[in-house]
Order: structure tokens, then sequence, then C-alpha cells
């Protein structure tokens, strides 16, 4: 038979999984949010060839890799992720390479 008292700390722990899968949820789009926000601004940053930029995000925190073509352009990349709103932190793993 089940007392009130497990019932209750069972409906508390089904509840805390739920508010911590929805947390997750929020944050993972969250991050889309950003990644996309920064390749926008990226693609329209001019005289900046960030085609082969890749970006991704989590928790906050953009990741730029790839490569361009040369040192100013991987300091503007970085820049223009790190004015990007919801950007914690840009990790800047870009590569310069002649294209």
């Amino acid at each position: 038979m089940i007392t009130m008292e497990a019932l209750a700390q069972s409906t508390s722990s089904v509840s805390s999984a739920v508010s911590n899968d929805a947390a997750a949820v929020g944050k993972k789009v969250q991050d889309t949010t950003v990644t996309a926000k920064v390749k926008a601004a990226l693609l329209g940053t001019k005289d900046l060839s960030s085609g082969d930029i890749h970006v991704t995000t989590h928790h906050g925190t953009v990741n730029l890799a790839g490569s361009v073509p040369t040192a100013e352009q991987k300091t503007m990349a970085v820049g223009v992720a790190s004015k990007v709103e919801g950007a914690v932190k840009v990790h800047d793993a870009l590569e310069v390479r002649a294209h």
C-alpha cells in the first residue's frame, strides 16, 4: 500500500525531473538561437569571409572553428561573435589560411 508521504515524495521527484528537462530544453533552444544570430552577424559583416567559419554554442559559449584568410578577419570574427546578445564568451579555434 502506498502512503501519502511516499506519494508526495514520488510526485516531488517527478516534478523535479520535469523541471530539469524543461530547463535543459530551454538552454538548448537558447544555444541554437545564439548560434543562428552569430552566423547571421558573420554573414552580414562587410569584408569578412565567413564561408569557412563553423559556429556552435554550448551553455552560451560560442565556439568558432574553421578558417579565415587573414589574422585581421580572425579578430573581426571573434569581435562580431562576442557582441551577439546571448553570447556569454567566445572560444576561438579559427585558423588563418589563405583561401
